[in-house]
């Protein structure tokens, strides 16, 4: 397998990258889902002393339905990342043990 830059280079060298990039992507989303939980637990503290004002009960439960969906999301998209890279490995397990044999 060869490079852009013409180079020789491991046939595993490319996917190894991918993995490693996929394995980023996911710490990317869980650091998302943190950052939406930390900003939700925010708003949760500011509108809990706010429950007398007319509303805010309603914007509680719109901001915390918001906030399940959108984790929700990320966490499809996670399990989708790492569901694809475990096909990945197997796929190149297989090849690999093809050429061996």
């Amino acid at each position: 397998m060869q490079n852009q830059n013409n180079q020789i280079c491991a046939p595993g060298a490319d996917l190894k990258q991918t993995l490693a990039d996929i394995a980023a992507s996911v710490a990317a989303g869980n650091k998302a889902l943190d950052r939406l939980l930390d900003a939700e637990n925010r708003l949760l503290a500011r509108l809990k002393n706010e429950t007398h004002r007319g509303g805010a009960l309603e914007e509680l439960n719109a901001s915390v339905n918001s906030i399940a969906k959108s984790i929700s999301f990320i966490q499809l998209i996670n399990k989708y990342a790492l569901e694809e890279a475990e096909k990945t490995l197997r796929k190149f397990a297989d090849e690999f043990d093809e050429l061996e044999e």
